[in-house]
């Protein structure tokens, strides 16, 4: 399972973003393989509209059954709801490695 991770930068210890759309990237996090792979959002980051569902879009194009993110526009959960694609909130300043931490420990989503 891909999981994306709104991300302020590249790395485990890069800081989770609160902004879906308009967030500087993506860690993807595959479950199976346990690797990631980071993708920037800049061009949406910067977008004067559309940012949200640009970056359902991406997520549609990954593969991704769930995103973490601290909040998602009216527009993006639409977006994401209508793919199909979860989407899990944290709250708190996390990094990326936390974020994984969560997901494996169960405390944030739910895993099939």
């Amino acid at each position: 399972m891909i999981i994306a991770i709104t991300s302020k930068g590249e790395g485990l210890n890069s800081v989770a973003d609160h902004h879906f759309g308009r967030a500087e990237g993506f860690t993807f996090y595959n479950t199976e393989s346990d690797t990631i792979e980071f993708v920037s959002n800049l061009s949406n980051k910067n977008a004067s509209q559309g940012a949200g569902t640009q970056s359902a879009a991406i997520m549609a194009h990954y593969k991704v059954k769930a995103v973490v993110s601290g909040s998602f526009g009216p527009k993006a959960e639409q977006s994401l709801s209508a793919q199909n694609i979860k989407m899990w909130t944290f709250k708190g300043e996390l990094t990326i490695q936390d974020i994984i931490e969560q997901i494996k420990a169960g405390k944030i989503g739910d895993i099939e």
